[in-house]
């Protein structure tokens, strides 16, 4: 075979395995679209920089030829769906009209090349990076065969599949760099099919509608997930169902992690808030499998407990999450499903653990309160005070609330400001024993020993058994006689 006959044939066989990619031309994911992207940016300033030699058809370096080899690898691989990042979902044929044609090719090239540079292929004269490339090549080759038998695995029709493109790789490596960095290029024609300029123009008609396809199927799944999310905040379950449902059809290929983490959360909700138990819990497992971090996973699973209001699943999934990676984000959720749940013990603990107060957003009158004890409890009795007083402001005529708010302001000494409170809570329910008993250790700080002894005495007429009012009664009578 003579050298110009393998120059046209290998330049086929790179124009034909580029064509060859069309057939999976939609599996692409989104970060292999952007790879693309990248990839022909950089081609393009290349191709840009040496345009005068490019067009011209003259020789360019062996370097040149080197990447193209790579340009070829990668898109052979790239658009073989049993290589792509479309066999880590779901299970690829390895035999594909993308495999057949591009190993096909590359066996032939390689042949081709084999036979017409045959003095230049001798092992001692070949270049340090041809025996660096040949090496892995037939090693991965042989390495991909031997170790199922090593293991004791027989090896099967897709393992055959697999060395066969390994050692197609290598033939595409003898073909490319030999016909492409020859000097002597005789393959002739219009300038179209020149050397350099009809790899390009292959390059770019894959590459490029690729890119432009890919963008559109990325831009589709996030356009699904937005209507998703305002028919959700609109509370119009079914209209979000399917829009999250057409975001994961189109995103079985396109991968978009943050859309599927969002749609998955979405509509596992939705599934639970529909009573739909068994749907939910696999959509709440399956995002954890699609998390690589068990720990994210997880937090993940504890996030849509929480929006769906399953406060116990909640509480244990994040108590799972801060034993493995303690953090003020899933102590403040922690802290709400406690909450929501009136877990007194666990949200002391919590607090206790952390020495933190988990941030929340308290809105009942109830919640306030709820938050006030705790910080009351651990004695931090300014923050109790603006838990108490903002219950207060939720129900400005419970006396129970005002109550509260005199405890805080008598711990801090603030004694005439919680006379005051505890005037406005008698006026409010004047059969409140523990107030007139609070009142009076306020008069009683203000020396006002009669009008203590009398509060501490209507606190022992409206409640006989309230041990604190009873010896304060006697404590003071004793020592006016």
């Amino acid at each position: 075979m003579s050298k110009t006959i393998c120059q046209r044939l290998t330049h086929g066989c790179v124009a034909v395995a580029f064509v060859s990619g069309w057939f999976s031309i939609h599996i692409l994911s989104w970060s292999e679209t952007l790879r693309l992207l990248l990839l022909c940016l950089a081609l393009g300033v290349l191709v840009y920089r040496h345009r005068d030699r490019v067009f011209a058809n003259q020789s360019l370096s062996y370097g040149a030829s080197s990447i193209l080899t790579v340009i070829v690898a990668f898109t052979v691989t790239q658009f073989d769906p049993a290589t792509a990042s479309l066999h880590f979902r779901a299970n690829q044929d390895p035999f594909n009209p993308v495999f057949a044609i591009s190993v096909f090719c590359g066996l032939l090239a390689g042949v081709s090349a084999v036979v017409a540079y045959r003095e230049s292929l001798r092992w001692s004269r070949l270049p340090t990076l041809d025996r660096v490339v040949l090496a892995v090549v037939l090693g991965t080759a042989a390495v991909s065969l031997a170790s199922r038998e090593f293991v004791g695995l027989e090896s099967g029709f897709r393992d055959v599949l697999t060395t066969v493109k390994t050692l197609s790789y290598g033939g595409w490596w003898l073909a490319v760099t030999r016909v492409y960095a020859d000097s002597e290029w005789r393959a002739g024609g219009p300038v179209w099919v020149g050397r350099w300029v009809a790899p390009a123009i292959a390059v770019a008609v894959l590459w490029l509608p690729a890119v432009v396809y890919g963008s559109y199927r990325t831009l589709q799944v996030v356009d699904h997930l937005g209507e998703g999310q305002q028919a959700y905040l609109k509370e119009d379950w079914e209209t979000a169902k399917r829009q999250y449902e057409l975001a994961e059809r189109l995103n079985k290929t396109v991968d978009y992690g943050p859309a599927r983490d969002r749609y998955l959360e979405d509509l596992a909700v939705l599934q639970f808030r529909l009573g739909n138990e068994k749907e939910a819990q696999a959509l709440v497992n399956r995002l954890r499998r699609a998390t690589l971090d068990r720990t994210d996973g997880e937090r993940k699973a504890a996030d849509i407990y929480l929006m769906a209001e399953r406060w116990w699943e909640a509480i244990g999934a994040y108590e799972r999450v801060l034993d493995a990676r303690p953090s003020q984000r899933d102590q403040d959720r922690l802290g709400l499903a406690y909450l929501r749940v009136r877990d007194v013990l666990g949200f002391e603990a919590l607090t206790n653990r952390y020495a933190y107060l988990p941030r929340i957003n308290a809105q009942t009158f109830d919640e306030h309160v709820f938050l006030g004890n705790i910080q009351f409890g651990r004695e931090r009795y300014g923050s109790a005070l603006e838990f108490y007083r903002a219950a207060s402001e939720v129900q400005p005529t419970n006396a129970y609330a005002k109550y509260k708010v005199g405890r805080a302001l008598l711990e801090q000494g603030q004694i005439d400001q919680a006379e005051r409170v505890y005037r406005r809570v008698i006026e409010l329910q004047p059969v409140f024993a523990d107030a007139h008993y609070r009142l009076g250790r306020c008069l009683e700080a203000k020396s006002d020993s009669a009008g203590a002894l009398a509060a501490f005495e209507k606190a022992v007429e409206q409640l006989p058994t309230h041990v604190a009012a009873r010896s304060a009664v006697e404590r003071l009578r004793e020592g006016c006689e």
